[in-house]
């Protein structure tokens, strides 16, 4: 009698552990006619965020740069502070001498200028031949002194206080 009720019990325990498999087998269909959806739909919002990402990562420096600027150049007082003490920086003052030196001699000819002062006064007026014909050779050291001063009050406008003033 034990042996039989060890088998009902068994048995039991069998069909319980059937219907418990028949439970599982008919969850793991349901997910599995539901599994390709959800895995296109996965699929795609990973698609999305990392684009969004990548988006965001190439804007970011655009934007913390526009801030930076817009914050820069709208505060006058923050402006003036950092571009002031360019002024006096003796590195500055010579890049700016450098470069309106360059523009007005760009416009000014002064190659030109010194050939047709010289080549007016040898042909003109009462000159020894000998002395005219050396006036030509004064050319170059005429030019390059006439640049020099050029160069030499540009540097004193770039150095004044009233320049410092206008900078600000």
């Amino acid at each position: 009698m034990e042996q039989t009720s060890d088998l009902r019990e068994r048995d039991e325990q069998i069909r319980e552990l059937r219907s418990q498999i028949d439970a599982l087998t008919r969850r793991l269909e349901a997910a599995d006619a539901r599994g390709p959806r959800r895995t296109k739909r996965h699929l795609a919002r990973w698609t999305s965020v990392v684009a969004l990402l990548t988006i965001a990562a190439l804007l970011l420096p655009l934007a913390l740069t526009s801030v930076w600027a817009d914050r820069l150049v709208t505060d006058t007082d923050r402006y003036v502070q950092t571009v002031a003490p360019l002024a006096d920086d003796p590195a500055m003052q010579a890049a700016i001498t450098d470069r309106v030196t360059a523009e007005i001699l760009r416009y000014v000819d002064v190659e030109k200028l010194t050939v047709e002062a010289l080549t007016a006064l040898s042909t003109s007026g009462p000159l020894d031949p000998k002395v005219a014909a050396r006036l030509e050779a004064l050319a170059g050291p005429l030019e390059q002194g006439v640049n020099g001063f050029i160069r030499s009050r540009v540097a004193d406008i770039v150095a004044s206080p009233q320049f410092a003033d206008a900078w600000d």
